[in-house]
């Protein structure tokens, strides 16, 4: 029952459009800043993620541009983190530059794990949750760099945050899927919050809850 849920389109993608439909209006109300640019952006990078990735996707889940563009879209919803902390202490094309080399960090993990256990990693779940496991330690390494960057003030405290969004929703994941993993229903039911996370509230949280330094 709880798959047949997570699999319906009134989750995904339409939980993400209703999202970015509601988010790029109040954002705006805040300014024409480049956190606010950002976050326009990044709205519009989720919607077409969940479309090309959810119950509505024009690819085949046979074709090869469909785990490829899956591929691309984990990269690029990793990567909103980690140039949000690179980018309060690095130049913007540093920063670019940067943070997609660390977005690439936990694929190429995933991916040499599927090269070395090929059987036991055709089980998508248990891929998600060597992934998701990866990614909470890497959360765990940015926030201590953030912190070593930026010891005190809004920023610090806003960096944080943003650290605190990522374990909460990666280890929700993880724990969904471990359940999945056991052979239990309800850790789909699970999955669906760690996935709201995902892709209504990580941009709209980043740039709430930013202080005006972030935002400027």
């Amino acid at each position: 029952m709880f798959e047949a849920i997570y699999n319906s389109p009134w989750h995904h993608p339409a939980v993400a459009w209703a999202a970015a439909l509601a988010a790029v209006p109040l954002a705006l109300a805040l300014g024409r800043t480049r956190l606010v640019a950002l976050l326009i952006v990044l709205e519009a990078e989720i919607a077409l993620d969940a479309w090309i990735t959810g119950a509505w996707t024009p690819l085949a889940a046979s074709s090869p541009w469909s785990e490829r563009a899956a591929v691309a879209f984990v990269v690029l919803g990793d990567w909103r983190f980690f140039y949000l902390v690179e980018r309060q202490w690095r130049e913007r094309a540093p920063a670019l530059f940067v943070s997609l080399l660390w977005s690439l960090v936990i694929p190429i993990h995933s991916y040499l794990a599927k090269l070395a256990w090929p059987a036991a990693m055709a089980d998508s779940h248990l891929l998600f949750f060597v992934y998701e496991v990866a990614f909470v330690a890497m959360a765990l390494l940015t926030g201590f760099r953030a912190r070593r960057q930026i010891a005190a003030g809004p920023v610090a405290r806003w960096l944080a945050r943003l650290v605190a969004f990522e374990l909460a929703q990666y280890a929700g994941w993880a724990l969904a899927d471990a359940f999945i993993l056991g052979g239990h229903d309800w850790g789909y039911a699970l999955r669906i919050a760690p996935n709201v996370l995902y892709y209504a509230a990580f941009a709209p949280f980043a740039v709430w809850t930013a202080p005006p330094e972030a935002r400027a």
